[in-house]
Order: C-alpha cells, then structure tokens, then sequence
C-alpha cells in the first residue's frame, strides 16, 4: 500500500515538474498502398467467423464521421485473404485443496483435539486458449502488399464442484478472439489518428525578464487547453521579442501543431532552435523538428490514402 502511494506521490511530482500538451496528428495505414474498395474472401480454416468479423470491421471504419472502405466482392481494387493457423485450447489439470473441508481426521491423544490429515479437492484447469490468424492482402494483379500474422490469448483458471467438464467452448471463446484480432487488421490496414504528449517550456530566459508575466500566462493557457488564446498571447510576446526567445517561439509551436498546423510549427521551431542557449531546451526543440518533419510526411501519405 505505502509502495503504490510513493509511486503515486512521485507521478505527481513528474507532471508537476514536467506538463505536457496532448496532440493529435494523422498517420498512414500500415499498407504502402492506396486503395478504397476491398474484397474479403473467406479465410482457409475459419471456424471461428475470423473472415465475417474482419469484413463488419472495415466495412464500418470511419474517419471524421466517413467510411473509409467499400466492402465487396465484385468492384475491388484489393483482395483480403487469411488462414488460421491455430485454434486451439492448452488444459492443464490440477487439484486444489478446499481446507474448509476436511476428509479425514485423527485423534490426538497428548492434546485430546481432532487433527484434520486429509482434505476434500476439487479438480481444476488451467485454460489457455489461443488464436492465430495470418492475412495477406494483394492486389489485383497478386502481388503483395502487406501480410501479418496476429495471435490472441485468453488464460482461465477454473475449479469444478466434482469432475473435469468435457465441454470447453473452444468455438465460442476464440469466436471472441477472433473479434479482436479484427480490431488489429481493420488498424493496421486504415489510415488512423494517434495522440501523443509534448513537453511544454515554463520558463523563459531572464534575458527577457520584462516579458515574464505574460508567458507564465500563456504556459497557463495551454496547460489549460486555451490554445488559441496562447497562441495569440505567444505571438504577440514573439513580436515585442522580436523573434528572440527561444522558449516563447517553441511554446508558439506547440500552439501551431496542435491545431494541425505542422508546416508552420515546423517553422517557429526552427527559429527557435536558432536563437536557443539552453542545452536541454535545444534538444527538445531539435526533437520538436524531427517530429513535425516526420508527421508531415505521414500526413500526406494518409491523405493520399483517403483520396481514393
């Protein structure tokens, strides 16, 4: 109890030291391919309904408030198609001992008191059901594009009043396996948003002392999400600065990139890599430009990819 309070104690401390922005960026499908109509065929040993889940699963992928894929089997532009390579259940057997129930006693003859030597068990299993699924998707002319192979498990330990059930719902459970290892393929294959945290700069350097008030104000804005009052508060300070302080040029950035705007966080990061003398605040800011160079790019590739 007292371990996980000091863990909790010292997570505060970090985001106390440390406050971050939430950002949300696009990024490409794992397919290095543009397609929008897609044939699912029914997968080689599917007894789990693998190939029915994955179709419902693309079939309904949207991306703001859009489908992103044509489900069919006649007008494609790609064809999905897999193999399960294991459903399966490992059962291990074991007894436990119930030590409520006592199956034989002795008399003890120096302490005049019953001795229970024997106990009631109950038979048990450990049950690991498993799943495995490979997908290849090809082209119209069969060449490949992307394959994968998925597993999932699921762990039950189970006790029975008398003896070993035989019936061990190997279809039903991995049915449900199935279900997410359709969650996996229908992300892999779709262009997605992911979300990631930023480190915010609370100080500025005491160069520009005269501007301290109005940037812890705006480090509070976007610790409150207010971006765009940051952002106009960040831009004025960066025009009285003229563009010297690398602390408010990075935070006017941050602002930048999360309303999407990465060709120009790109650019205010740039400048302030330029006119940075904190060691620590350079490296973040040289992180900050590898990153929106790199988003960028994946950007573009998934808006290619939703064009068709």
């Amino acid at each position: 109890m007292c371990k996980n309070f000091f863990i909790f104690l010292f997570c505060l401390m970090l985001c106390g030291c440390s406050p971050k922005l939430n950002i949300t960026t696009l990024e490409p499908s794992n397919v290095n391919a543009s397609f929008k109509n897609i044939r699912v065929e029914r997968f080689l040993y599917d007894d789990v309904f693998q190939s029915d889940a994955v179709r419902e699963k693309l079939a309904n992928k949207t991306l703001n408030g859009r489908h992103i894929y044509n489900v069919n089997d006649y007008n494609f532009d790609v064809i999905l198609r897999g193999k399960i390579l294991d459903s399966s259940v490992d059962i291990q057997r074991y007894y436990k001992k119930d030590k409520n129930r006592c199956k034989l006693y002795i008399y003890d003859k120096q302490t005049k008191k019953s001795k229970c030597v024997s106990f009631f068990t109950y038979p048990c299993e450990k049950q690991t059901y498993t799943l495995k699924t490979k997908i290849e998707l090809i082209s119209k002319n069969y060449d490949l594009l992307f394959t994968k192979t998925y597993q999932k498990n699921k762990h039950k330990d189970k006790c029975y009043e008398s003896s070993f059930h035989i019936d061990r719902r190997v279809s039903k459970i991995n049915s449900n396996l199935a279900l997410q290892i359709a969650d996996k393929i229908a992300y892999d294959l779709s262009p997605r948003y992911k979300n990631f945290y930023v480190k915010i700069i609370e100080k500025i350097n005491d160069r520009f002392s005269i501007e301290k008030d109005n940037f812890l104000h705006a480090v509070n804005l976007l610790k409150n999400n207010n971006i765009q009052e940051a952002d106009f508060k960040l831009t004025n300070i960066n025009k009285r600065l003229n563009d010297k302080s690398a602390e408010a040029l990075y935070n006017l950035g941050l602002c930048k990139e999360v309303k999407g705007e990465l060709k120009l966080a790109n650019y205010y990061y740039k400048m302030a890599k330029t006119v940075s003398y904190n060691d620590d605040n350079t490296n973040l800011i040289s992180q900050s430009i590898l990153r929106t160079n790199f988003n960028i790019k994946q950007r573009q590739k998934a808006l290619r990819q939703l064009k068709n």
